[in-house]
């Protein structure tokens, strides 16, 4: 009888337990390399989307392309994007679909623009630095 009472209370003792675990999860579509560039994505899930108006309030270093996170458009309707850019040398911006295709922007210190956008799918705004130093990018995109 005592081996029951026994390992019902470390049976109960195990059950109220914490552990700490630590786990590592690579995902490819949070950072990546392509073309010696590599691909950081902002999944703020915190932010408030109610109006399809995202900010954006990024420092991107050399050699980074900073992506949003995704969203859902369809044919026809327009991506704006107005954004000011510390330096514009080797800068580009624009929408990149869940293929990779890519519509850049001109790149101006200043942009302010609508995309349009070529087929239904999921889309995410993207700012690529090979300009050898860090671009303070701040602005608003909204679909």
């Amino acid at each position: 009888m005592r081996k029951y009472i026994a390992l019902f209370l470390v049976i109960i003792l195990m059950l109220n337990m914490s552990v700490i675990v630590f786990a590592e999860e690579k995902n490819d579509e949070q950072q990546m390399a392509q073309e010696d560039i590599l691909i950081e994505c902002d999944d703020d899930f915190l932010a408030i989307q109610s109006l399809d108006l995202d900010t954006v309030s990024w420092n991107v270093k050399n050699k980074l392309e900073k992506r949003t996170r995704a969203f859902h458009i369809n044919k026809g309707k327009y991506v704006k994007i107005k954004i000011n850019i510390s330096n514009i040398e080797n800068v580009k911006v624009g929408i990149i679909d869940e293929h990779g295709v890519k519509k850049n922007t001109s790149v101006k210190k200043n942009i302010d623009t609508s995309i349009v956008i070529p087929k239904t799918g999921t889309y995410k705004v993207f700012v690529s630095n090979k300009s050898g130093k860090v671009v303070k990018v701040s602005g608003f995109y909204s679909y």
